[in-house]
Order: structure tokens, then C-alpha cells, then sequence
């Protein structure tokens, strides 16, 4: 899971493409999937591995992700449809609370 920018460059798209990518506004990428900031799948790639759909028939599934930077792009790519549990740093999980509009004091688990 990463930035759109940063996982379309990893995965060699052309610069164009990844222009093209972000103008449609991707702003995160999981399993190949590019996720505008409402959540919604905007483009895809061919991945090796699990992909979404896979994760529908796993029982519990947890993502490990962090990196203030990738703030937005776990709020778009973090879905109760595909996820149950989130785990990330402290810095990024207020930068994720402040992005949604909350206060980050009342929403963190210690």
C-alpha cells in the first residue's frame, strides 16, 4: 500500500501515465488497485498475488501501514469491506484523524 505516485513508479508506469493517473485523482494503491480519496477503484493493474477479492474470504484481515506521507492513501485504500483492523504509527494515525475532520485526542487507542 502506497502513495498512487509512488506505487505506479515502482510498478514502471511512464511518467505520462502516472500524470494521467493522478489528474484522474488517485491518491492511494493496494494489490494493484488505485483508489481515489473517496475509496473508489479508478484504475488497475495486473498484480502478482492476493488481490481484493481475495480478501473477502479471509476471516481477519490487518494492515500494517505508515508514513505520514501516506496519510491519504490509507484513508482511500482502507475499507470495513476488505479490512477489520488497521495498525499504524502514532503520527500518521493523527494525520489520518485530522484528514477525516476529527480531533485526534478523543479517537486514539493507546
Amino acid at each position: 500500500m502506497g502513495t498512487a505516485a509512488d506505487m505506479a513508479a515502482r510498478r514502471g508506469m511512464k511518467d505520462a501515465e502516472i500524470k494521467d493517473l493522478l489528474q484522474a485523482g488517485a491518491v492511494g494503491e493496494a494489490f494493484g488497485f488505485y483508489f481515489n480519496s473517496k475509496g473508489e477503484i479508478i484504475y488497475s493493474t495486473t498484480s502478482v498475488g492476493l488481490n481484493l477479492d481475495d480478501l473477502e474470504s479471509i476471516n481477519k484481515v490487518i494492515v500494517i501501514a505508515g508514513g505520514e506521507n501516506k496519510a491519504e492513501a490509507i484513508i482511500s485504500a482502507v475499507s470495513s469491506k476488505y479490512q477489520d483492523i488497521l495498525i499504524t504509527d502514532e503520527i500518521t494515525a493523527r494525520k489520518i484523524i485530522s484528514l477525516k475532520g476529527g480531533e485526534a485526542e478523543d479517537r486514539l487507542v493507546d
